[in-house]
């Protein structure tokens, strides 16, 4: 239980894995469907190389993501990019927010 929601442990879409906040959105193979798919659709590189398992938190890894990829791009089109990724975990993994 985590503040007063019970959650189960494992992930969903690996149910042998405990889940925390970087298997959620780093090495979740889940989630790095869901990078690519918005890396494909905003022309990125691909947005789920193996060295991001070195990261140790969330925050560390979204900042580098967001840094790698602002280079010779708009505010615009990262902003873009980080709602279309928000809204297809909303949409694919309705679990995650409901």
């Amino acid at each position: 239980m985590k503040k007063g929601i019970d959650c189960d442990k494992w992930c969903s879409h690996c149910p042998t894995i405990a889940e925390n906040g970087v298997h959620l959105f780093i090495d979740c193979s889940f989630a790095r469907q869901v990078w690519n798919l918005v890396g494909s659709r905003f022309l990125l590189p691909p947005l789920s190389p193996p060295n991001w398992n070195d990261s140790t938190s969330v925050i560390s890894w979204w900042t580098d993501r967001m840094e790698a990829i602002s280079i010779g791009r708009t505010k615009a089109e990262i902003k873009g990019a980080t709602s279309f990724f928000l809204l297809t975990l909303w949409d694919w993994c309705p679990p995650v927010w409901r």
